[in-house]
């Protein structure tokens, strides 16, 4: 049985009833399996969305950020299976804020790479259908191409939001 990732790309083998689990993905596979996501974490902790977002960039990134730089964008809803509620933040990073390579804790499961994506390639990365991404970091991205205080000035957009 194959992740679910799989299903536009390989078909064939998800209709096989006589297919075992997978614990190791050929290197195609693997290749197809890659996902682009947003640095994210679960609210499992009775702290401010802030603090576990700082974690979080941490944990994942390597960046130590100060809370103070860490500004709230909005929140919504995931309409489907969870209906779960997701807060966006946004946080200008500097090289010499890195402490780490990040990558998340693996004893988790977690496989993360840090992917460093050039501004002037992010419109055409946001559109491009054969990359895996969900519809969040979409939304981050034209958030930021419509409100980033740098490419647009206006940084009390970000400001007046509520941590």
């Amino acid at each position: 049985i194959l992740p679910y990732l799989y299903q536009d790309k390989i078909p064939s083998k998800l209709n096989d009833q006589d297919a075992q689990p997978i614990r190791e993905l050929p290197t195609d596979m693997a290749d197809a399996a890659i996902t682009y996501e947003l640095c994210s974490g679960i609210v499992d902790k009775d702290i401010p969305l802030v603090k576990i977002a700082q974690d979080e960039i941490l944990e994942e990134c390597g960046y130590s950020i100060p809370e103070e730089k860490i500004h709230r964008v909005t929140s919504g809803r995931r309409v489907g299976t969870s209906g779960c509620k997701q807060t966006f933040y946004y946080a200008e990073c500097t090289d010499d804020m890195i402490v780490s390579t990040g990558g998340g804790i693996e004893s988790e499961g977690e496989m993360i790479d840090v992917y460093y994506l050039p501004l002037d390639e992010a419109k055409e990365f946001i559109f491009d259908e054969s990359l895996i991404k969900p519809y969040g970091l979409m939304m981050a991205f034209l958030w930021f191409f419509q409100y980033s205080p740098h490419l647009n000035g206006i940084h009390n957009v970000i400001n007046s939001k509520t941590n």
